[in-house]
């Protein structure tokens, strides 16, 4: 809940979640928000404990950054995705 309330004062304008990106699962999930107006984009990690889920990381994308290029970066840090080359 801590670092909702940190995502609502860092954003300068509505914040909306675009995606999760992880099984509902996993031991680990990233949440993608963004602001449509101020063009930020936040990922939030989520870890599974034995008190059940806690958010454990906010970060601040690069200004501007494609939704498509986080989720991206976000499979490849959960080991989901495979570069096919």
């Amino acid at each position: 809940m801590r670092l909702h309330l940190e995502l609502a004062k860092l954003c300068k304008g509505k914040i909306l979640r675009h995606r999760t990106v992880g099984h509902k699962r996993a031991s680990k999930r990233l949440h993608i928000y963004f602001s449509i107006s101020s063009r930020q984009r936040f990922v939030m990690t989520e870890e599974r404990t034995d008190k059940g889920r806690k958010f454990s990381e906010l970060v601040e994308e690069q200004l501007g950054k494609s939704l498509i290029q986080i989720e991206g970066e976000c499979e490849q840090r959960l080991g989901l995705q495979t570069d096919n080359i």
